[in-house]
């Protein structure tokens, strides 16, 4: 949309229901959706193609609920989505397809609210996540892409989590390699900031 004129600049076709969240790739060369139909799509960007600069490359519906939450990782490499079903899926990107492998699906025993990568990897090359819970629960997660799986590695306890949903998880950029900042708000009207050391 452009917000000044209050028109929409382009549409991305594909997809059904309404949306629940929508993401964007740093370089600006994929958009990522999912909602209530449980659809997770990709759509990669067609220079070319002025008036609809998105198009669908992939779309899956693998998570039996609706899905709540997507987000990529700083290189584009990986997109995470979690779900009411109470499943985490990540998934490798072809960037130069468009096209998404599923890797690993880890359950947990409330739905996903809120996932996030990192801005930047850990020292031994694995993602650090951002995982939040319909509970306002908050976990950090480490995905080791050689072994294909989820490790949670820090359960915040119940003073600093939250009272209800965490609808978002964001991670700010900081200078020191091994330390890492990241964002968390609620339902509870809240907003918890947390840094960790790794």
């Amino acid at each position: 949309f452009f917000f000044s004129s209050r028109r929409r600049h382009t549409r991305c076709s594909g997809v059904s229901w309404a949306r629940r969240c929508v993401q964007e790739t740093g370089n600006n060369q994929f958009l990522f959706s999912a909602g209530r139909d449980r659809q997770f799509g990709v759509f990669k960007r067609d220079e070319e193609d002025k008036l609809h600069p998105y198009k669908l490359t992939f779309a899956d519906q693998s998570h039996s609920r609706i899905i709540w939450t997507i987000d990529s990782s700083h290189d584009t490499e990986y997109v995470i989505t979690g779900s009411r079903d109470k499943t985490i899926k990540i998934w490798k990107l072809d960037q130069s397809t468009g096209q998404c492998t599923l890797v690993v699906t880890q359950s947990f025993s409330d739905s996903a609210s809120a996932v996030a990568f990192a801005d930047k990897q850990l020292s031994n090359g694995s993602y650090l996540l951002g995982l939040g819970f319909d509970t306002g629960k908050v976990f950090l997660a480490e995905f080791n892409p050689t072994e294909k799986e989820i490790k949670v590695i820090n359960k915040f306890n119940d003073f600093q989590q939250h009272a209800l949903t965490v609808n978002r998880i964001r991670f700010k950029e900081v200078a020191d390699k091994n330390k890492f900042t990241f964002a968390s708000c609620s339902d509870d009207f809240t907003v918890k900031i947390f840094s960790v050391l790794t």
